[in-house]
């Protein structure tokens, strides 16, 4: 950012480059950093200008930078005053989340986006609730017959359905055609019409094809043909899905008898079905979704427009219709205004996001114009955190025309980067995609101070806990429930902690470890509430980042009473 405000005769003011990451507290925090960073420049410029060698700053590598850079009398001048008019400039300086900035573009250029600047932001979760509301009522309440699989699944309420539709309006799902319920219904139909529960009864009555002692296979033939003369569907799919499988069947028959039933062509076909019926509630539960999602997506809009307002993913979808419409001047005009980029967190954006920013730093011909650098770490896109593509990084990637890598390690101890460098280097990287490789990095010596020790001796960094244990079920066998083995496993992660604390003789450079020096990453927020009241139990004070209201704890409740 500091670089591209001092190099080259023509460098851009603070107002024209854009700074974009993901979250808003990300965004506050790089915003703050980006003006201490001005500040201490600006401080740095007057020492030089002063006589000064090397200054207090001489220890960092940009500041030095500075001192390298900016010798001469006039430079240096001109420097300090392009730092002291971005500083003055900088509350105007388009920083922020990409949502914020997609607002900004839109309030900035109303008419060659063609969207009014005024409107409001709506709460997009209560908005899909209450089209996902809608949408169930309509369903289940309405008159109109509902297929009782359909009301097995959602007819409780809308709750799973909600969770659902949200996960997959997140990741901007594409919606595929499933026809395995069709196919099941014209199995069945082709059943009927055929005249198989004749055939069926033949089968199972056929005791030369059965070896002694062995009924199941006939039985379940004979459920099968009662269930397609009695007419009721429900419970031939039922039966269709116990249908046995073709070594069972193999099992069932005689070695010597006249006919191989798993060859025989009606029992291919039941097997077939078979297979359909076993899957029926998740096909089922699939065009519920569908039908569910296509109605949110049509609504959503609809009812945003009626209300004058948009939430977070209709701004994204608005810009990026209008951005990568060829016929459109607002590419071009957002790229007048801001020819310079940095997208911080670049993992975290999707495929809307980028092409936002690819057509605004591409010109009607697709050459690259301007200047766009995309910081991210697509080991961190595999997970899809907050919504992030590794589709659409690996897009971006592919697109750039220089790529750089950072390969130094501030935080790390020396041994626990070389641990790191071990762990990957011997293996092809970890991550089941060539393209996404670790690299080995090099540590910038800055945490040696605060490295791990007992006993004044280096404490390997890096530990494997295999959790299973010896837990033990009702019965006796070894426990093997994922809930329990969940609470087993944060109990052992609590006992390990207060080992640590209690340990005197384990140190961080020269001082005692301390609550404040330890952070658990867990996958979710329950897991995050458990783990709190275990460590508060133990006497540990802790804090954990999780998205429950302040009003639901403990303490709201007493200060409720209390007023």
């Amino acid at each position: 950012y500091l670089r591209l405000l001092l190099e080259g005769d023509d460098s851009p003011t603070a107002e024209k480059i854009i700074v974009a990451t993901f979250t808003e507290a990300a965004a506050r925090e790089l915003r703050e950093r980006l003006r201490a960073r001005l500040a201490d420049a600006e401080h740095e410029l007057q020492r030089i200008r002063g006589g000064a060698v090397h200054g207090a700053g001489a220890s960092d590598s940009v500041l030095k930078w500075l001192v390298d850079e900016f010798t001469g009398e006039c430079e240096t001048k001109q420097a300090l005053r392009r730092v002291q008019l971005a500083r003055m400039d900088f509350d105007r300086a388009p920083i922020g989340t990409i949502h914020a900035l997609c607002q900004r573009f839109l309030q900035d250029f109303p008419l060659d986006s063609g969207i009014a600047a005024s409107q409001a932001n709506l709460d997009e979760d209560a908005l899909l609730r209450e089209c996902v509301e809608d949408f169930w009522r309509r369903r289940y309440l309405a008159d109109a017959a509902t297929d009782p699989a359909e009301s097995e699944l959602f007819a409780g309420g809308p709750e799973k359905l909600l969770h659902d539709v949200r996960a997959l309006l997140a990741q901007d799902a594409r919606i595929l055609a499933a026809d395995g319920l069709e196919e099941l219904a014209r199995g069945v139909e082709s059943l009927r019409a055929g005249k198989s529960a004749r055939r069926l009864r033949e089968l199972a009555g056929n005791r030369e094809l059965y070896a002694p002692r062995k009924s199941l296979l006939s039985k379940r033939l004979l459920r099968i043909a009662d269930a397609l003369d009695s007419g009721g569907d429900s419970d031939l799919y039922d039966t269709l899905a116990e249908m046995p499988d073709a070594e069972m069947i193999d099992e069932q028959q005689r070695t010597d008898a006249p006919l191989r039933l798993r060859g025989d062509a009606l029992i291919q076909h039941l097997q077939h079905l078979q297979a359909l019926a076993r899957k029926r509630k998740v096909l089922v539960r699939g065009r519920v979704l569908v039908a569910a999602s296509e109605f949110c997506r049509e609504e959503i809009p609809r009812r945003a427009e009626q209300r004058q307002g948009q939430t977070y993913s209709l701004l994204i979808r608005n810009v990026h219709e209008r951005v990568c419409d060829a016929r459109s001047a607002f590419a071009q005009a957002l790229f007048a205004a801001y020819p310079f980029a940095l997208v911080d967190e670049f993992q975290d954006t999707d495929k809307q996001q980028f092409e936002i920013f690819d057509a605004i730093y591409r010109d009607a011909r697709r050459t690259p114009r301007g200047w766009l650098a995309m910081i991210g770490d697509p080991k961190q896109a595999i997970y899809g955190f907050r919504g992030g593509d590794i589709a659409a990084y690996l897009d971006a990637r592919e697109s750039a025309t220089m790529r750089r890598a950072m390969d130094t390690n501030f935080r790390s101890t020396q041994v626990l980067v070389d641990a790191l460098n071990a762990l990957y280097g011997a293996s092809d990287g970890g991550f089941g995609d060539a393209r996404i490789v670790y690299q080995p990095m090099r540590c910038g010596g800055r945490a040696e101070d605060a490295a791990l020790r007992r006993k004044s001796d280096p404490v390997a960094p890096l530990h494997f806990h295999l959790f299973r244990g010896m837990a033990l079920g009702k019965k006796g066998e070894l426990e093997n429930t994922l809930t329990r083995l969940d609470e087993l496993a944060l109990d052992d992660c609590v006992e390990r902690i207060v080992e640590l604390l209690n340990d005197s003789t384990t140190t961080l450079g020269n001082n005692r470890v301390v609550p404040q020096d330890i952070a658990v990453l867990v996958p979710n927020n329950r897991h995050v509430v458990s783990l709190r009241q275990s460590l508060a139990a133990r006497g540990v004070p802790c804090v954990g980042n999780g998205r429950d209201s302040v009003f639901d704890g403990e303490t709201a409740e007493e200060l409720e009473l209390f007023l």
